[in-house]
C-alpha cells in the first residue's frame, strides 16, 4: 500500500479566488482548522486562468485551488461520489460569479474533518526552522494505522500540516469513477519504506 500527497492539476485549468469581498477572503484564509463548519457564509468565488476561456480544459470535476494551500473545489458530480463512499468530508457550497460557469452544476469546498497522527516520528525527516520548529518533510515514515485512513489532514510533532494525504483506497477510488483535476504525488510505499523520492 501507499500514501499520495494530493495535490491539483492546474495544467490548463481553472483555478479560483474570493471574488466578494476582504471579509469573505479572510473567511478562506482562516478555514483550516480542520473542524466541522456550523456556521458557513457562503462565498461568492471568481475563476481565473493565463489562458483565454476557449482555450482551457473543460471544467470537470474539480477544480484547482492556487492561493490557500490545497484548498480546491468540486462540483455536484464529484461531491456526490465521494459522499457515498466517505462521511470525513464536509461540502461547502460556493456561487461561481462567472454566469456561465455557474449556471452549468453546482460547487462545493470539500472540508477535510480527519487529522490524524500516522507517522513513525522518530524515523521521519522532518524540516526544521532555527532547528526548532517544524514546517516540512523531507523523508516520510508512516506507521500501520494510516491504512485505516483514507483521506486526512497530517499532525506531527504537535503540528498539524495543510497539505492533504491519501492512501490508495481514496486515490483509486476517485480515479475509478472519473473524478478529474487531482495530482496523487507518492510520497510512501509500505512494500519499501526506505524507497527515495524527489524532494518536494
Amino acid at each position: 500500500m501507499k500514501v499520495w500527497k494530493l495535490d491539483g492539476d492546474y495544467s490548463g485549468r481553472l483555478c479560483f479566488d474570493v471574488g466578494d469581498g476582504q471579509q469573505n477572503k479572510q473567511c478562506l484564509y482562516n478555514f483550516h482548522d480542520k473542524n466541522y463548519v456550523n456556521d458557513w457564509p457562503g462565498l461568492k468565488v471568481t475563476f481565473t486562468c493565463g489562458k483565454k476561456r476557449r482555450d482551457i480544459l473543460p471544467l470537470k470535476n474539480v477544480t484547482s485551488f492556487s492561493s490557500f494551500g490545497s484548498l480546491f473545489i468540486c462540483d455536484e458530480y464529484a461531491k456526490e461520489k465521494i459522499s457515498e463512499k466517505y462521511n470525513c468530508i464536509q461540502f461547502l457550497p460556493v456561487e461561481p460569479i462567472e454566469k456561465d460557469i455557474n449556471e452549468t452544476t453546482s460547487y462545493y469546498i470539500p472540508n477535510v474533518l480527519t487529522t490524524a497522527k500516522v507517522l513513525d516520528e522518530e524515523k521521519t525527516k522532518f524540516k526544521y526552522i532555527s532547528d526548532k520548529y517544524v514546517y516540512g518533510i523531507d523523508k516520510y515514515y508512516f506507521v500501520d494505522a494510516v491504512k485505516e485512513t483514507p483521506v486526512f489532514y497530517l499532525n506531527a510533532c504537535d503540528y498539524t500540516f495543510s497539505t492533504i494525504y491519501a492512501t490508495d483506497e481514496f486515490k483509486d477510488y476517485v480515479e475509478n469513477c472519473g473524478i478529474t483535476g487531482f495530482i496523487f504525488k507518492e510520497v510512501f510505499d509500505f512494500d519499501d519504506p526506505d524507497k527515495e523520492y524527489p524532494l518536494m
